[in-house]
């Protein structure tokens, strides 16, 4: 690989790496964006190997590197799939944890039963999809969205005719989304809503929604 070959290397391997590394948060899942230049590597290198390219002591050595990389992986692998079906299990327990807490907070808003309209945050997606229960995106609540007055105006009407109900990780808030619009996404509404005495699941705040404006028990 010659220099111009190694700036192209470095830029596709360097540019995702300090993108992600300057945002204000971090998720495991941002490595994923070096890994197609990280396989594209390893080919190479195994071509090469292969190839007969390098040989001597530094091919070796450079053969059993490959090896010993492939017979960790081939170790570590199942360890991984193991720990991810067990995180997969506990999130499905949380959510449906969370999405029957919803319910027991929502009872008694009304006269009648009425399900209940919630404001979440990272388990959005789950509550929709894996719990069929409706929800608004907290994030789309952030101050200075193009999409924040209109889910405003959405929780405000829908107050009248449904229960709402706050459902947010509290800990995660405040450590690793503390001054980001998220946390003035959870200011807004707590602006406007009183939240309710709440119920605590796997870290969540699962709490009633009630309008300021409209006072007292509808």
């Amino acid at each position: 690989v010659g220099p111009f070959g190694a700036l192209l290397w470095a830029q596709w391997l360097g540019v995702g790496v300090l993108f992600f590394a300057g945002m204000p948060f971090q998720n495991f899942r941002f490595g994923l964006v070096v890994l197609p230049a990280v396989a594209a590597l390893f080919g190479l290198g195994a071509t090469e190997l292969g190839a007969g390219a390098q040989v001597g002591t530094r091919g070796r050595l450079a053969r059993g590197a490959l090896v010993l990389g492939a017979l960790w992986t081939l170790a570590w692998t199942p360890r991984m799939a193991s720990h991810h079906v067990q995180a997969r299990a506990e999130r499905r327990a949380t959510v449906a944890a969370v999405a029957a807490a919803a319910r027991t907070v929502a009872d008694g808003a009304f006269a009648e039963p009425r399900p209940p309209l919630l404001v979440a945050f990272e388990l959005t997606a789950d509550l929709r999809h894996r719990e069929g229960v409706e929800a608004v995106e907290l994030w789309d609540l952030r101050p200075g969205s193009p999409t924040a007055d209109a889910a405003l105006a959405e929780l405000q009407a829908a107050a009248s005719r449904r229960p709402l109900v706050l459902v947010v990780d509290d800990g995660d808030l405040a450590t690793q989304w503390a001054g980001t619009p998220i946390a003035g996404a959870l200011a807004r509404v707590e602006r406007d809503f009183d939240a309710g005495p709440p119920l605590r699941v796997q870290g969540y705040r699962v709490a009633r929604l009630e309008p300021r404006a409209a006072g007292g028990a509808r």
